[in-house]
């Protein structure tokens, strides 16, 4: 290269033309792309790719990628998941009507469901989300623009996972050498239909569009030792039929899914005049009575629409005199001074009442009721079960904490002169079993534990039962959103550990562009790129250091708009319990929206509401209010031509806002 001042004469003489502004950028950009900006797809590690125009890309329950292309190394060698009806619940992939299903037919769908994906089948899915506890507002429908086939989001968004087990992982679980993300979206107010939707408990979510990592905390942590305690929270009651029937079934998917019986209603809903007799409906106990262990004289039963009519024993709605709602439960319960006023909230004597199953199986025996019960109406109904006899299909308990299983052929441990271990004579040479234990606890050591003295314990005598559980540590870089803030910033919202806090353990990572990035209703496209920091050989870049870092850059069509500073990169991964516990809820993707968290849980108990809230919920928990048309992954991080290329491509339909 020859020197810049060759012989101390300058050869380069610019000057800045002031008629015309410019932007320029200094990148490090991907070596060997083009610069050709010619509008043309970008395909170059496209993995995968959703249009809502596109009709092979609309299913009943929601969307999928069209099939044309694929991550290069994802592997499909057939899914079938047996324990499904645990986790599916929670986010609307098993949906059923809590008010009129019996306790047999949910038990069925609890225990006994499940979801199969052929073998080969590379298509990114995602299932409309919905609530089986009516508690939020989950609106979204397809509609047209322009002829054009886009979403319509009010509260709902689509979701699906991408990864499970060694068999099923069809996009990229971590950043690698880089990843990229596309969506083209017009924000809006205007199909709000006042609907209670997350954004409403939590208007700080608003306006999240993208979610990536697990979907919910575990489940099961009520019934571990927990060594963080989650704050009390209330819901409020609502009954609505936000979404049709219709979720089973399409894009090469099988759900096994027990469908309840139909049932016909009246005109006037769940009840009609032969059901239920004024009398038992209303009620007046206007005396004194305790409520969170205050006195009040404000209350009265209101048990009249058809939705409140069919709650159940211990979910009773009650609405104050004052227009407010109170719900009593097992956590909430009011405590009756005057006589007769609990008998009015639901240990009435109407054997008109709609009822006539086992859910009201105490009052018709004490009332001696055999409205359709003693006939071939019905059937009496089983009970629920209890959650400490449910496991899982391959026999663990739900309630166990650490259990974890390991293939081996480790005569060490196979060897262990227990009544089900091996010996000499009963092993086959090249044999291998799968070894089910318990974690031990930090504090505890085995080898101290196991001696041949009088207190010592053997492998037959050892039961070894370890309930201690970090719920926050699954968390920890496995929650990642991006969203648009009614001010137009546009930023990301990351969970990551805090070391200094004492109480949360967790902080939220954010950052946002400044505000009018984003304009309501005007279509854009934005790509969000995250590259790692470290040193590139070839195509794959090595982490400088154990806590690898990455860095995040936001385009708005075409225009980089935020560069994030260095912060830990991802780290999307399982939760610490066994893969049969958390089937479908690690290495998720939502679009549209953020994740329900546990806001929606659903337990063995299916008419208990939530009571708990945690923090995916509560970081995380928002939707995106507007119009979506199209989502891309790509498994590397796209150059800015690449990333103008595809702003024309989406252009297309776009009449009013051209791009350069």
């Amino acid at each position: 290269m020859s020197h810049i001042l060759n012989h101390n004469r300058t050869i380069f003489d610019v000057k800045l033309d002031r008629s015309e502004s410019w932007d320029f950028f200094l990148a490090q950009d991907r070596l060997g792309g083009s610069s050709l900006i010619d509008g043309s797809l970008t395909e170059r590690c496209l993995s995968a790719y959703i249009d809502t125009n596109d009709e092979s890309c609309i299913t009943d329950e929601g969307l999928c990628s069209t099939g044309t292309y694929f991550w290069d190394e994802a592997v499909n060698n057939g899914l079938s998941l047996y324990n499904i009806g645990y986790t599916g619940v929670d986010n609307g992939l098993i949906k059923f009507d809590k008010y009129t299903i019996s306790n047999e037919e949910f038990t069925k769908l609890f225990t006994s469901s499940d979801y199969n994906i052929a073998e080969g089948n590379m298509r990114l899915i995602l299932n409309r989300i919905d609530g089986n506890n009516d508690i939020f507002a989950y609106g979204n429908r397809f509609t047209y623009e322009n002829d054009t086939k886009i979403a319509e989001l009010n509260g709902g968004f689509f979701q699906g996972f991408f990864k499970s087990g060694c068999d099923y992982h069809i996009l990229p679980s971590n950043v690698g050498s880089g990843l990229s993300f596309e969506f083209t979206f017009k924000k809006t107010d205007e199909v709000s239909d006042n609907s209670y939707t997350l954004n409403d408990r939590y208007p700080e979510n608003k306006g999240t569009f993208f979610y990536f990592g697990t979907r919910a905390e575990n489940k099961w942590w009520k019934n571990y030792d927990p060594t963080t305690a989650f704050e009390d929270i209330f819901n409020d009651y609502f009954a609505d039929d936000y979404f049709s029937d219709g979720y089973l079934g399409s894009c090469e998917t099988t759900n096994y899914f027990v469908e309840s019986e139909p049932i016909s209603y009246n005109n006037d809903g769940y009840i009609s005049d032969g059901y239920s007799d004024e009398d038992d409906c209303y009620g007046n106990c206007s005396g004194s009575s305790y409520y969170n262990g205050k006195e009040t004289n404000d209350y009265n039963v209101i048990i009249t629409y058809p939705e409140i009519i069919n709650t159940y024993w211990h979910n009773t709605v009650w609405a104050t005199t004052n227009g407010g709602v109170w719900i009593e439960n097992e956590d909430w319960t009011m405590n009756y001074k005057k006589p007769g006023c609990h008998k009015r909230k639901g240990d009435f004597c109407g054997c008109k009442d709609y009822f006539a199953d086992n859910y009201m199986k105490k009052r018709y025996d004490e009332c001696n009721c055999d409205i359709y019960s003693n006939d071939d109406y019905s059937k009496p109904d089983s009970a629920l079960p209890s959650i400490k006899d449910l496991t899982t299909s391959d026999g663990h308990s739900l309630t166990q904490a650490n259990v974890y299983e390991f293939k081996t052929d480790n005569k060490f441990i196979l060897f262990d002169r227990t009544c089900d271990g091996f010996t000499a004579d009963t092993w086959v040479e090249g044999s291998e079993a799968i070894v089910t234990d318990i974690r031990m606890p930090k504090d505890e050591n085995y080898f101290i534990t196991f001696h041949r003295g009088c207190g010592g314990l053997t492998a037959d005598r050892f039961k070894h039962v370890n309930q201690k559980y970090n719920v926050l540590s699954d968390l920890y870089r496995n929650a990642f959103a991006l969203q648009v803030k009614d001010d137009g910033s546009i930023g990301y919202k990351y969970l990551i550990q805090d070391c200094d806090s004492e109480e949360q353990a967790y902080a939220i990572n954010s950052g946002f562009s400044k505000p009018n990035i984003i304009t309501d209703n005007e279509w854009v496209t934005v790509h969000v790129v995250l590259k790692p920091i470290g040193v590139i050989y070839g195509k794959e870049t090595i982490a400088t250091s154990f806590s690898q870092k990455m860095m995040i850059y936001i385009y708005v069509d075409g225009k980089l708009v935020y560069v994030s500073d260095e912060m830990p990169t991802l780290n999307l991964k399982e939760l610490n319990d066994l893969a049969d516990k958390q089937e479908g809820v690690p290495f998720n993707i939502s679009v549209g929206g953020g994740t329900q968290g546990l806001s929606d849980v659903i337990y063995d108990d299916f008419k208990k509401l939530p009571d708990k809230r945690l923090p995916l919920e509560k970081e995380f928990g928002g939707s995106f209010i507007g119009y979506f048309k199209s989502f891309k992954a790509y498994s590397c991080a796209l150059s800015l031509s690449e990333i103008r290329n595809n702003v024309i491509f989406e252009n297309a339909f776009r009449l009013n806002n051209t791009i350069y």
